[in-house]
């Protein structure tokens, strides 16, 4: 059929297909990326306000204990910490010379620090990042400890981020089979709807086809979408006005015929007219040659008594 994709492309179903398919995975795409977002920083922002919380508690009294030198305080502090805390991976105490003075892990202590390059937050300079420790991922924080502008140390501690991580991979999962599903249902139901309108669109088609081919009594049923009926109703509507002009055109069409074969019959008999003439012609050309030769014979047989007179005067003038 002329315009018809090969591959179907140009079909309505087929578009109407895509155009769901594509409103559908648009649509899970803008509510996944939000409802991840928006997992992700509820999930960081617990485990946050978690670390914060016991970062300032530390920082309350780590002024007075650098001043003092009670390097102690630390050691014992920040292993009850971490003992208490199952979310605690670390805690460290670092100097202003950026040695580790005091940390959960005694084999870290002595070691030297470096400080996250990362931008700070707030007015307590707090730095914030995601790393991975012992192959696990861990929230950092870590705050500066100063006593009049003057950079005492740093208090440092790791936030367990795997219920985050777990947590997400789980959101993401979820959300990529909700996205199959929405985007299946989606599919079945333009496949659905769009059949609806084809099939009454086919039918249209199918009686414009009888009709085409003679048949001026086909009707359409009026079903289907609103659309598709009053659609049905129109052709319907349409097909009834032409009927009494297809009718009417094809009795001038048998009465054409009929005098077309009169007309052909006349011409028949003028043909035969016209060749009994010629044979009249033919036989009167005839005679009036056959009348020629007579004459002229007659002609010859009279000069030639012209000349035996002639001959016999002057053969009497001689005698």
């Amino acid at each position: 059929m002329p315009g018809k994709s090969k591959l179907g492309w140009n079909r309505l179903d087929t578009q109407q297909m895509v155009a769901f398919a594509v409103i559908s995975v648009a649509i899970t795409v803008f509510v996944s990326v939000f409802s991840y977002t928006r997992s992700r920083s509820v999930l960081e922002d617990a485990v946050r306000r978690h670390g914060r919380t016991l970062l300032t508690s530390i920082e309350a009294d780590a002024a007075e204990k650098f001043a003092t030198g009670d390097l102690a305080f630390f050691k014992t502090y920040v292993q009850d910490l971490a003992w208490k805390d199952p979310d605690v991976i670390f805690v460290a105490v670092v100097g202003a010379d950026n040695r580790i003075i005091a940390h959960n892990d005694e084999k870290e202590v002595g070691g030297s620090w470096v400080e996250p390059q990362v931008a700070s937050w707030g007015s307590m300079k707090i730095k914030e990042r995601v790393v991975r420790r012992a192959n696990r991922p861990v929230f950092e924080l870590t705050i500066p400890v100063e006593d009049g502008g003057k950079r005492l140390g740093s208090l440092q501690i790791g936030m367990d981020y795997t219920p985050v991580f777990s947590g997400l991979r789980s959101l993401a999962k979820d959300i990529a089979l909700a996205g199959l599903l929405v985007f299946g249902i989606s599919i079945l139901a333009s496949r659905l709807v769009s059949g609806r309108i084809t099939a009454g669109l086919s039918r249209l088609v199918a009686s414009a086809g009888e009709i085409s081919s003679g048949d001026i009594r086909a009707q359409v049923p009026e079903e289907g979408y609103d659309e598709v009926r009053i659609l049905a109703r129109a052709f319907n509507a349409m097909g009834g006005s032409l009927r009494p002009i297809l009718l009417r055109i094809q009795q001038l069409g048998n009465s054409l015929g009929d005098f077309t074969g009169k007309i052909s019959n006349m011409i028949q008999d003028q043909a035969a007219s016209a060749s009994q003439q010629a044979a009249s012609v033919s036989e009167v050309t005839a005679t009036m040659e056959e009348l020629s030769r007579t004459s002229h014979q007659i002609a010859e047989n009279a000069e030639s008594v012209k000349n035996a007179s002639a001959k016999t005067a002057e053969m009497a003038q001689r005698g």
